[in-house]
């Protein structure tokens, strides 16, 4: 499973995690996969990303350690169970 959190700074700037749930009978893990600073010149232009950091990507991630503040993981946790609570369960 896969979640985003997007924080709105302005029309013209935004801030993105991206988190994955893998759930490994064995060993369930949440991990910090992407997070990414975007802005645009207005409201009319689609939104690039001006720094990065990837977990799989890390030679070219502008960003060495980005944040995840207390309000975007809190988030991200109640993303995931809301997720796992529309799970149908099938016979």
């Amino acid at each position: 499973m896969r979640t985003e959190i997007i924080r709105q700074n302005s029309d013209l700037k935004r801030q993105v995690w991206t988190f994955l749930l893998l759930d490994n009978i064995a060993n369930p893990s949440i991990y910090f996969d992407y997070y990414s600073v975007e802005e645009r010149p207005t409201t009319r232009h689609k939104w690039k990303a001006t720094s990065w950091w990837a977990r799989l990507d890390k030679r070219h991630s502008i960003i060495t350690d980005p944040p995840i503040p207390a309000d975007v993981e809190n988030e991200m946790r109640q993303n995931f169970q809301n997720q796992i609570m529309n799970i149908q369960v099938t016979r």
